[in-house]
């Protein structure tokens, strides 16, 4: 049956014996009914296994702690950035309400909360990079062979 997951495994052109078939459902629970294979995730899950990764065959667990580090890092800067960005938007917001400033703040957070995080690197890429080319060029040409910046006028 095309709705069966074990055919996510196999990959199209290659001939697998039913019997392996029913080997790998029997060791991944597929051969039970789908409540009794939510029960037993469920249960393992309240017990801290989350179960082995298919694509690595070691521990979810083990690979999710590798990551761990990184991902609080990742939150700690995303915190910070946040509330040295919110709260002083905020309190400018309210300093100066119904205004364009205001307005402007609310806009801001609204799409900050409502976009998707590609569009918000998008965003960062591009306006790096139009600095990146306006500040390149600014320079005079005798600063590339001089290696000396002027401030264009």
């Amino acid at each position: 049956a095309k709705e069966d997951p074990i055919n996510l495994f196999i990959q199209p052109g290659y001939f697998v014996s039913p019997e392996t078939l029913e080997a790998l459902k029997a060791k991944w629970g597929l051969d039970k009914p789908l409540v009794m294979q939510y029960l037993t995730w469920a249960g393992n899950m309240l017990q801290g296994d989350l179960g082995d990764s298919v694509q690595q065959q070691r521990p979810v667990v083990t690979i999710v702690g590798e990551k761990w580090a990184a991902t609080a890092q990742l939150a700690g800067i995303a915190w910070i950035f946040g509330t040295i960005t919110g709260v002083p938007l905020g309190i400018l917001s309210a300093l100066k309400r119904g205004s364009l400033l205001d307005y402007s703040a609310r806009g801001l957070a609204l799409a900050g909360q409502s976009l998707p995080a590609f569009c918000h690197l998008l965003m960062v890429q591009l306006t790096m990079a139009s600095t990146l080319i306006l500040s390149l060029l600014s320079r005079s040409p005798q600063s590339y062979t001089t290696g000396k910046l002027r401030l264009s006028k």
